[in-house]
């Protein structure tokens, strides 16, 4: 404890090695960040793409004629239970329509 307070009072200066120690370390800090946001910068623009892919597959298949692509299928919907132990529930099934275009799918009731 006493060296380093009379490193705080000490008039002098610091050394040449010290000084050297120092910038290098900055630099190295500073190639760290750039490389960080150069990753990040990466990433951005991949997610950017993949963002733009999944607006346009949506539009696609929101503009897409429905009675050209769509496939009657049902949908059912069961409760098994309940959280407080009771019987379960069934909801009728539901007749839809299923549309499917670049991987995705959307479903629209019928009538």
């Amino acid at each position: 404890m006493r060296k380093l307070t009379n490193k705080l009072r000490s008039r002098a200066g610091e050394s040449f090695a010290e000084v050297l120690v120092a910038l290098l370390i900055v630099a190295m800090a500073a190639l760290l960040l750039a490389g960080m946001y150069s990753a990040s910068s990466a990433l951005d623009k991949n997610a950017m793409e993949s963002d733009k892919k999944l607006y346009e597959a949506v539009s696609k298949l929101e503009t897409t004629d429905p009675a050209a692509t769509e496939t009657p299928s049902t949908i059912t919907i069961t409760e098994e239970t309940t959280p407080g132990g009771g019987t379960g529930t069934t909801v009728p099934p539901i007749e839809v329509n299923v549309y499917t275009e670049d991987g995705l799918t959307a479903y629209q009731k019928k009538g």
